[in-house]
């Protein structure tokens, strides 16, 4: 049997170390989660995070982009060894790193050895980035660190130009789809791409009563980080930053992703392309 004040006494030692101005953790057994505590601001000056607070989940969302191409694969809708180019028309024009290169897969894609360097912090400027402009980008081409198939570096570019695979295959927005296979059968209702989702009606002037706000540690303490504004048209998605919702047990949200495409991102609601990073989720 959980002591669940022990579990209570490990959460407020981690939290006692400074690293976070807030934190949510909840325990589940038999499926049910049987309890749950915050400690901390859910934002500077508010209440503890509980388990119904929404966080931004990041590149978590790359498993939701990553289960959606098996999904895919599993329906006979595409190979993972299809060439990309085949369903992102802006990549058939690229030159191949070497004569005898492999050309760009969706394998190569979702297991991060297209070849693409390693391009955080630069993926997670571009979670507004709206797809039209997105598609100009690749068509201008990359640069490689790597022949395709030769060598593993991490890529929200990759996971960015899934989302627009998943869009090309489905016929419908990076998200919607996300929504409609996986959030919606798991009943992960609490789980989205924009923050503004899981704001309590009445309470927007004060921020998002129920989304854990973003932070960053500045000489005077904590200071916090707003959500990307929400772009007003599709942006890349499917690599990161969705939203999910609560800390064991609940469904998690996805919050909003990478540049405009589908594919990069899930984050508090897709607004930017898909596939990179993921949602929003109470936790």
């Amino acid at each position: 049997m959980v002591d669940f004040a022990d579990v209570d006494t490990l959460a407020a030692g981690y939290h006692q170390r400074g690293g976070q101005p807030g934190l949510a953790y909840g325990i589940v057994i038999g499926g049910e989660l049987v309890h749950a505590a915050g400690l901390g601001e859910r934002h500077l000056g508010g209440p503890p995070p509980d388990d119904g607070t929404v966080f931004r989940i990041a590149s978590m969302t790359k498993s939701f982009t990553a289960s959606a191409i098996m999904a895919l694969r599993d329906d006979g809708a595409l190979k993972l060894d299809d060439l990309a180019g085949a369903y992102v028309p802006e990549l058939r024009d690229w030159p191949p790193v070497s004569p005898d290169s492999a050309r760009i897969s969706i394998r190569h894609l979702l297991t991060m050895t297209a070849g693409f360097p390693t391009d955080d912090p630069w993926g997670d400027r571009q979670q507004g980035l709206p797809l039209e402009e997105f598609a100009s980008f690749l068509s201008k081409g990359v640069r490689f660190n790597w022949a395709p198939g030769t060598g593993f570096e991490y890529s929200n570019l990759g996971y960015a130009i899934l989302g627009r695979v998943i869009s090309a295959v489905t016929g419908v927005a990076y998200p919607d789809y996300i929504r409609h296979r996986l959030l919606n059968p798991l009943g992960m209702t609490r789980t989205g791409y924009e923050a503004e989702e899981f704001e309590v009606p009445g309470q927007q002037a004060s921020g998002s009563a129920g989304v854990a706000r973003g932070y960053r540690r500045s000489p005077g303490g904590w200071s916090e980080v707003g959500f990307d504004r929400p772009a007003r048209s599709p942006r890349w998605a499917g690599s990161s930053a969705a939203c999910a919702t609560s800390p064991a047990g609940s469904p998690v949200s996805p919050a909003r992703s990478r540049p405009g495409t589908p594919g990069s991102a899930i984050r508090t609601r897709c607004g930017a392309p898909a596939g990179g990073r993921c949602s929003c989720h109470r936790s």
